[in-house]
């Protein structure tokens, strides 16, 4: 994620260059995919298993960006506060 702390400017591991995570990314495309049947055919069909690990990881990424933003938001409270 990049962003402006200061003069220096941060970057994130697994964030693409939007700030959203990469992972984020895959299962959006995913779900696009899926649901367009018109244009697209499966040639797997996801298992249970699949789906739970699907929706845990949507899980995480959400934990992910709550924390991420209030990390932010306490750091530039923190910039602020100083001045």
């Amino acid at each position: 994620m990049k962003g402006k702390l200061g003069e220096r400017a941060t970057k994130a591991s697994a964030v693409a260059s939007d700030g959203k995570f990469w992972v984020a990314k895959v299962l959006e495309t995913i779900q696009r995919l899926e649901s367009d049947s018109k244009h697209v055919s499966s040639l797997a069909e996801a298992d249970e298993d699949e789906q739970q690990l699907r929706v845990r990881a949507r899980e995480v990424i959400e934990t992910l960006r709550v924390v991420g933003s209030n990390h932010y938001h306490s750091v530039s409270v923190m910039k602020y506060d100083s001045i």
